[in-house]
Parts: C-alpha cells; structure tokens; sequence
C-alpha cells in the first residue's frame, strides 16, 4: 500500500516511518522498533485511505447516489415479491 501511495504521489507522507531506517527484513532491530515502524506506517496509511474515501464520495456522489436509489429500488421490489408468495401460500 506504501509503495501504491507514493507512486500516487504521497511521497513526503512517509518521512517519519523512513526516517526510521527499518523495513520488515531488517531482523536485528529490536521488536519495540519495529512496532514503532509498523504503529508509524500503519497511523499513515489509515489516515490516506480515509482521505481517499473522502475524496472518492465528493468526486462520485451522483454516482453513489444513484447507486443507493437502485439499492432501494431493488429491496423493495424483493420484499414485493416475497409479500406476494406468502399471499399465494396464504390462499
């Protein structure tokens, strides 16, 4: 995810966890290291995901809206259906 991130150009957004100089090969780092690193590259990478989905409503909102209109429609016209067979078993 790193790696995808800064190729979209979030390049700067991982100074702290570089600064570091630790990766997940790095075995003769200490374990409280290499929690830190992962807690760093972890906190960084939730925050651009979420920033992202943010993004990502505001640019598709008519898309997502018509999304949740269809999603509604397709509910009812099932519990439609399923009012009508239990009418039919009822008869």
């Amino acid at each position: 995810m790193k790696n995808n991130f800064e190729m979209m150009g979030y390049k700067n957004e991982f100074n702290e966890y570089q600064e570091l100089l630790i990766s997940p090969t790095h075995v003769h780092k200490s374990k409280n290291e290499h929690e830190k690193a992962i807690f760093i590259l972890s906190s960084k990478l939730s925050s651009l995901v979420a920033e992202q989905k943010e993004v990502y409503k505001i640019k598709y909102k008519d898309e997502l809206e018509k999304q949740d209109e269809w999603k509604q429609k397709m509910k009812t016209k099932n519990e439609k259906q399923k009012m009508k067979k239990n009418e039919r078993k009822n008869s």
